[in-house]
Parts: C-alpha cells; sequence; structure tokens
C-alpha cells in the first residue's frame, strides 16, 4: 500500500480543455485513468501495456489547477485498488488489473 502522494496537476492550457466544457472546463476521466496507468506502470517497473482498467467510479470532477494525488492497495499481484484525490476529497476509485508479461 502506498500513502497518498501527489499525482498530477493539468493546466488550463492543456489542449483537453478546448473541447471539454468550453466556460466550465473539466478534466477528462480519460485523461486521469491515462495518468493513473502510466503512474501504476512506472511505480511497479511494469509495462504500460499490461495494465488495464477492470472498474472505476468518478465521485466528482477536476478542474484545471487543481492538484489530484493518489493511493493503491494491491489486494494480489495482479489486482490494484486505486483512490484519486483533490484536497482529501476522493474523486475516482476503482482496480487496475495486470495482465501477463
Amino acid at each position: 500500500m502506498t500513502g497518498l502522494r501527489p499525482f498530477a496537476t493539468f493546466s488550463a492550457a492543456h489542449p483537453a480543455f478546448a473541447g471539454h466544457f468550453a466556460g466550465d472546463p473539466v478534466v477528462p476521466g480519460v485523461l486521469l485513468l491515462d495518468e493513473l496507468l502510466h503512474r501504476l506502470a512506472e511505480e511497479l517497473g511494469l509495462p504500460y501495456t499490461r495494465f488495464r482498467v477492470q472498474s472505476v467510479k468518478f465521485l466528482a470532477s477536476v478542474r484545471p489547477g487543481d492538484s489530484v494525488s493518489w493511493t493503491f492497495t494491491s489486494p494480489s499481484k495482479e489486482t490494484f485498488a486505486f483512490t484519486l484525490s483533490v484536497a482529501d476529497s476522493a474523486i475516482a476509485a476503482g482496480v487496475v488489473v495486470a495482465g501477463p508479461v
């Protein structure tokens, strides 16, 4: 298990915000999940392509400039439960699984 720690901050200049709700920008969920898979792969020293999101529940929106933190636990060798948070409030939680090497 890892403790809550910095994950990402998405600048208002990020190209995803151009089309993800003009006037009321929100970080797209797919951007959060892509970053999650990259971070998990880096953390575990495994290829990014080995991971897939099994389930996710988005609990709140992430806005440009929000500092997102993350934590994960590993109930098994191939399963990773994660939580993404902003200001100590969970914004997403789910499970990532690792496939064979």
